[in-house]
């Protein structure tokens, strides 16, 4: 697994990716393998990203959203 945390952009339906455009290819979503959200020291404003663990027709790709923003956190390769 190789870390990037780069940004991309995430095409929704019904609130879910179907699609991630990064580095000019885009990647369809197969299915979502798990989710969960991380949110530390709510005292000090931190910020609170949802991450997704997902399974496109390339390979597996962890990405997370801080409001409408998204980022590709970790690929498997």
């Amino acid at each position: 697994m190789k870390a990037y945390r780069e940004p991309i952009e995430v095409t929704p339906s019904r609130g879910q990716p179907i699609a991630i455009r990064w580095r000019h290819r885009t990647y369809r979503v197969e299915k979502i393998l798990d989710f969960w959200i991380a949110q530390n020291k709510w005292w000090d404003r931190e910020e609170k990203r949802i991450y997704l663990l997902l399974q496109t027709d390339h390979s597996t790709m962890e990405v997370y959203r801080v409001g409408n923003s998204w980022t590709l956190s970790r690929l498997v390769d």
